[in-house]
């Protein structure tokens, strides 16, 4: 099983890192999920603290997430407001 999580983690980052490249905004959902499939690899394998930062970068994805959502609303409106 952890093999199969290893894995898909791996291939979900290497998609963000695909989409951050081109700039797009949901390249964090592929973020968040390989840090969340991150999580129990390293809780199972006894390093916990590695565990303990996948929840951090997690919480990053989401952060990230919102906040280039936000940006992209305020660039809508302020393109909305010049017609």
């Amino acid at each position: 099983m952890s093999g199969i999580l290893e894995i898909t983690g791996a291939l979900l980052a290497l998609a963000y890192l695909v989409l951050a490249t081109m700039r797009r905004w949901w390249a964090w959902v592929p973020y968040t999920l390989s840090s969340l499939l991150y999580f129990p690899v390293f809780w199972e394998s006894g390093l916990i603290f590695n565990a303990l930062l996948q929840l951090f970068f997690v919480g990053m994805g989401v952060r990230g997430l919102m906040s280039w959502r936000d940006e992209r609303s305020e660039e809508h409106t302020s393109e909305l407001q010049s017609h």
